[in-house]
């Protein structure tokens, strides 16, 4: 009875208080009462090892799916299986050569700073690499792919379109390998997304900067355009991930007029503490 309707991220907790579900909605006391009449097992495990529900109204829809997200990989609840996945360790970047080709490529974290994508091992790296190697016609070459090759095996079933047999001119590869990047990259590389908050006086935002998600905040209505500086003040600092990338592009697809171009955001260093 005490559970709010509006939009936010509920809790499922057990005797011990543990949270074993976390969950988000458009209104929260509506989707928890669903899980009660749902009739599958795991659900009706989940309903009959919880003891207490908790939430938290965040306003917007979008803060609920990026919150929902932040905090399934931080508390690892039991029921939550889909974004409940160890940490990325691995990083898919570019980089031109001498030639001016442009190379997709991938390392440990640790040697990538800008990282296009994360991945949780080589593997599922790869396995990206070779999508948008179909999807774009890219040479397995220059993705890093098939090493110690003249020329590529996918040339050879017309998949490759032969930059590594210099059939294709740098300039015609280059174009699709920059379709390829662009389709794993928001709209612009520094943004700020601007949305309703949990009051009709206040407003919630998600900022971005050199193309990584950065976090989000709450601010006050006024008359003024808030300037940088008011954003960066609320921000609560957040890790970006590929189901942040997932949530935030497929947002803006629908939402592309709430981008705002903030190109002030490039340069400041969000590792620190200076917020």
């Amino acid at each position: 009875e005490s559970l709010s309707n509006k939009t936010g991220v509920y809790y499922f907790k057990n005797e011990k208080e543990q949270i074993i579900y976390v969950g988000k909605a458009v209104k929260i006391k509506q989707r928890v009462m669903s899980h009660f009449y749902d009739k599958s097992k795991k659900e009706i495990s989940m309903c009959l090892e919880t003891s207490n529900i908790t939430y938290k109204e965040t306003g917007s829809e979008l803060l609920a799916l990026l919150i929902e997200s932040a905090e399934i990989k931080h508390l690892f609840p039991k029921y939550n299986r889909s974004q409940r996945r160890a940490e990325d360790s691995i990083g898919l970047f570019s980089y031109e050569d001498r030639d001016g080709i442009i190379h997709l490529a991938y390392n440990r974290l640790k040697g990538v700073s800008n990282p296009l994508m994360k991945f949780q091992n080589i593997t599922a790296c790869r396995s990206f690499i070779e999508q948008l190697c179909d999807t774009y016609n890219l040479c397995p070459k220059y993705c890093h792919l098939q090493t110690n090759v003249s020329s590529c095996f996918h040339y050879q079933i017309k998949k490759c379109k032969g930059i590594c047999s210099g059939e294709e001119s740098i300039e015609k590869y280059n174009k699709r390998v920059k379709q390829a990047i662009a389709s794993v990259q928001y709209g612009a590389e520094n943004f700020i997304i601007t949305e309703k908050g949990r009051t009709a006086r206040e407003m919630s935002f998600v900022v971005v900067s050199n193309g990584i998600y950065r976090g989000y905040g709450y601010l006050k209505n006024r008359k003024s355009v808030p300037s940088v500086n008011d954003y960066l003040d609320a921000l609560i600092l957040q890790k970006d991930n590929n189901d942040i990338k997932r949530i935030l592009n497929s947002y803006l697809k629908k939402n592309e007029e709430k981008l705002i171009k903030t190109p002030e955001l490039e340069g400041i260093d969000f590792s620190l503490n200076h917020l």
